[in-house]
This record gives C-alpha cells, sequence and structure tokens, in this order.
C-alpha cells in the first residue's frame, strides 16, 4: 500500500526508494497463454484482479471481481475506501486495459447520445474519455493503491531512420491498446515490460520479460540498473529488481475459491426507482438537492437531470447511485 502523505512541507522526509514492485506501478503485454495473470498474481500476494476479461478461473488463490460497465468502476471505489480494503489490497491488476478503455468509450458515447466519439464535435469526446480514465485511475492511486496493467501485444509496421539518413520499415512489438490509451497509461507507469517467448543456450523456449526499449519492441523502466532481459520468475525478478535498486539507493527498505461470475442485469425503473428513493430520504429532507445536481451533471453532463436518461443510459444512472450513496456519506445524512 503507498504510503499517505499529510500536505506539509515542514515535515517532509528524504524519499526512500523500496525494493518491493508492489511500491510501483507497472505494465505487462505479451501474446495470449504467456501467464500474464499468473505472473501478477504470484508477484503480488495482496493483489486484485479487476478482470474486465475472465482469465483467472484457472489460477489458484487468485482475488478477483469481473467488470464489465464504466459504473462498475464507482462501486468498486466506493468498496476500495474502506480500511479493511486496504489492509486485503495494495495492487490492483488491470486485466486488460484495452477492455477498461473500451468501457471508458462506452460510457462517453452514452452520455452524449451518440454511436461513435467522433459525433462528439472539436475533439470533445477524446478529451472527455481521457479525464475520464484519467481520473479514474489517479483515485485509485490517491486511495492508496498502485496499478498494474496488463495488455496484449501485437506487431505494427514503423519507420526508422538508417545511419546512412535512409528509412526503413520494420515490425514492431507493442501493446493492443491503442496510441491514445497507451500514451495516457504510460504517464502513469514506472516499467513497461514486453513478454516473449525465446530460445535459450539450450535449444529450449523461455518465457522472458524484456526491459528497455529497442527497434524491435516497446518496453522501458525507470530502474536505471535494472537488466534488460529477465526470466518470467517472480523470485528472479523479485532478485533482479532488488539488486538494480541497491544500486540506486543504498537504504534498508522495510487457494481460495472463486465464485463464478453471474451478471444480474438492473433494469432501467428499478435503479431510478432507488436512486429516486436516495434523493427523497437523504438530500430532499436535508435541504441538499444542490448536491444531487452537482453529482448528476459530474456523471451525465451539463445541465442533465435523471428525469432526461433514457434506458440505454442505466449505467450513467447507476454510476450517479453510487456517487449519490458516497455524497450521502460525506455529507453525513
Amino acid at each position: 500500500m503507498a504510503k499517505e502523505f499529510e500536505f506539509d512541507i515542514l515535515s517532509l522526509e528524504g524519499n526512500v526508494v523500496s525494493k518491493d514492485l508492489s511500491n510501483y506501478s507497472s505494465m505487462l503485454y505479451a501474446g495470449a497463454k504467456f501467464g500474464k495473470t499468473t505472473f501478477a498474481v504470484n508477484m503480488f500476494p495482496k493483489g486484485l484482479i479487476l478482470a474486465w476479461e475472465i482469465g483467472f478461473k484457472g489460477i489458484k488463490g487468485a482475488k478477483a471481481i469481473p467488470m464489465k460497465k464504466w459504473s462498475d468502476c464507482a462501486k468498486l471505489t466506493r468498496q476500495l475506501k474502506d480500511e479493511r480494503a486496504k489492509e486485503m489490497y495494495d495492487v490492483l491488476i488491470i486485466d486488460v486495459m484495452d477492455l477498461m478503455y473500451e468501457a471508458a468509450l462506452q460510457h462517453v458515447l452514452a452520455i452524449n447520445g451518440v454511436d461513435s466519439i467522433n459525433r462528439i464535435g472539436f475533439g470533445q469526446g477524446y478529451t472527455q474519455l481521457d479525464n475520464l480514465i484519467r481520473n479514474q485511475l489517479l483515485e485509485w492511486q490517491r486511495l492508496g493503491y498502485n496499478l498494474f496493467f496488463i495488455s496484449h501485444s501485437t506487431t505494427r509496421e514503423e519507420e526508422i531512420m538508417l545511419p546512412d539518413g535512409t528509412k526503413q520499415t520494420i515490425e514492431k512489438i507493442v501493446p493492443t491498446l491503442n496510441k491514445r490509451c497507451f500514451n495516457l497509461i504510460n504517464k502513469f507507469v514506472d516499467n513497461i515490460f514486453m513478454g516473449n517467448v525465446v530460445i535459450n543456450n539450450e535449444g529450449k523456449e523461455e518465457r522472458m520479460l524484456f526491459t528497455r526499449e529497442t527497434v524491435h519492441y516497446k518496453a522501458g523502466s525507470r530502474f536505471h540498473y535494472l537488466e534488460d532481459k529477465l526470466p518470467l520468475d517472480v523470485e528472479k525478478v523479485n532478485k533482479a529488481i532488488e539488486e538494480a535498486l541497491r544500486k540506486e539507493d543504498d537504504s534498508d527498505i522495510e487457494v481460495e475459491n472463486i465464485p463464478m461470475y453471474i451478471e444480474h442485469e438492473r433494469k432501467f425503473e428499478d435503479v431510478k426507482e432507488e436512486v429516486t428513493q436516495l434523493v427523497m430520504s437523504k438530500f430532499y429532507e436535508n435541504d441538499k438537492m444542490d448536491e444531487v445536481a452537482k453529482v448528476v451533471e459530474s456523471c451525465a453532463g451539463l445541465g442533465v437531470k435523471v428525469n432526461d436518461l433514457n434506458e440505454t443510459q442505466v449505467d450513467i444512472l447507476e454510476e450517479i447511485l453510487v456517487k449519490l450513496m458516497d455524497k450521502a456519506d460525506e455529507l453525513g445524512l
């Protein structure tokens, strides 16, 4: 769990470099069945999988919460604020980030009542999308959780400049995330690990993690002394990270049953009725309707009221419900 700081510049002490990967945010991308989720579960004993794809069922001891809609993020955040959750978990394993991005995109389309982000004028749709994802990730970090992003790999053609000044087109291994999403995630992470299968000196296949970018694949690390190639082995990766960070700072550092996920789609009318009851019992009775308007507009757009929403926007309505519950708790209603 990340250390919480009070806003007091007079009591600040020098940063101590942690040698534990759970105190950093990272990304791992690789091909299908590489072992990405298994590696994350073994690397982070207190990790919680945000399962945008259900790939955890065969992993002993995995703790996972299935995610499908953007409003699930609000429900999750409400629970992550609980001190008991902070004791249980320290890393959120986002598996896969591609589908979280897609859920955010569908949420933005629903808010604006369009079927394509390009129908939202002046690029505002992309701005809304970036802000939605960025703010959610920042909120999780500010609650004290570090992030571990998972994505798949693909190849893309890129042009490189040769020493003689000519250009050459090559294939480069990159995450399947679109460039916009990758650029956003890249600002959050300390490490980007590319996973691939290589033939070792004994002629056998071996799964490896690559930590330094080349013209052939995208990777990177803020750990200056970290080896550029590591075996996909938790113990060996931990040892390599400890050694790398020891060179940067020589300070002293300090099988569960997985339930089957059954989706229960809630009817628009039911969610709306629950919102109405909450508003009347908590906010109307206490003359706090201005707070309701602020919450609704933050979720659905400026000037929008609950009665303006339709049955295609039940996800937005569920997010409003969760945030109104949070606001009621915050105001002691």
